[in-house]
């Protein structure tokens, strides 16, 4: 039997269970499968944490222009954090709750070469060839 923990800023949010119905041992191969699978259930959920605390706080009342620039900086946090999702589904979603966001804010939508020019020298990266690539894309 095999019991994974799914832990989550420090805290067990599930375990993940596997079986034989023999008692053979378990290989690497299995364990680093299930290990791989705890750490994107983990992903995953820090990630709704994350859209579900932001959602709260788009719907309270702005207190001021402070308020609005923690969202944006929210915001771009989540977008950053779009691309490094697995499942197709939860990084739509991710990016759409992104745009209402950004909706929310008055700002217009970012398409996503606009955001890939902004992020990658944010990464470290050259701004002039982004800029290019941006340009050739459709």
């Amino acid at each position: 039997m095999l019991a994974v923990p799914v832990v989550v800023r420090r805290k067990v949010r599930g375990v993940l269970y596997a079986a034989l119905r023999e008692a053979l041992p378990l290989g690497d191969r299995v364990l680093s499968t299930a290990m791989a699978a705890a750490r994107d259930v983990e992903q995953s959920l820090v990630v709704r944490d994350e859209v579900r605390r932001l959602l709260v706080a788009a719907r309270e009342p702005a207190a001021g222009s402070g308020t609005w620039e923690l969202v944006r900086g929210v915001h771009s946090e989540l977008r950053a954090l779009a691309p490094r999702i697995v499942d197709p589904v939860l990084r739509e979603e991710l990016v759409s709750v992104c745009g209402r966001l950004a909706a929310a804010a008055g700002e217009g939508p970012v398409r996503e070469r606009e955001h890939r020019v902004v992020l990658t020298p944010a990464r470290g990266g050259r701004a002039a060839p982004a800029s290019r690539r941006a340009r050739r894309m459709p």
